[in-house]
C-alpha cells in the first residue's frame, strides 16, 4: 500500500518523508479511526483516505517529530473517519428526511 501513496508524490525528498511518517505513525492513526468508527474494515479505508490526503501535502510538512505533524496527522485520520461515519449513517437512511 505504501508503493500506491509515494507514486503520488513527486519529489525524493517528500517521498522518503512520506514513509517516515507512514511507518511511525500509521499504527496509532489507525488506533484514532478505530476509535470513531469500532470497525477494523470501515478504519482501514478511513486510514487509507487520510494518508492520500497526507501525501497530497507532504510538501506542508517541514518536520515529522514535531508535535504539529502529530497534531496534523492525528486530526486528519480523525476527521476522515468522521467524514467515513457520516457517509455510513447517510447512506443507511438514518438521516432526518422532511
Amino acid at each position: 500500500m505504501l508503493t500506491l501513496y509515494l507514486n503520488t508524490i513527486d519529489y525524493t525528498d517528500d517521498k522518503e518523508k512520506f514513509e517516515k511518517l507512514y511507518i511511525k505513525y500509521r499504527s496509532k492513526m489507525y488506533y484514532v479511526a478505530m476509535s470513531v468508527l469500532h470497525d477494523r474494515y470501515d478504519a482501514e479505508d478511513a486510514l487509507h483516505n487520510a494518508f492520500i490526503s497526507v501525501a497530497k501535502n507532504i510538501n506542508k510538512i517541514a518536520n515529522i517529530n514535531s508535535d504539529e505533524t502529530t497534531a496534523y496527522l492525528f486530526r486528519t485520520a480523525k476527521n476522515t473517519a468522521l467524514k467515513c461515519l457520516f457517509k455510513e449513517k447517510t447512506a443507511s437512511g438514518t438521516r432526518n428526511t422532511r
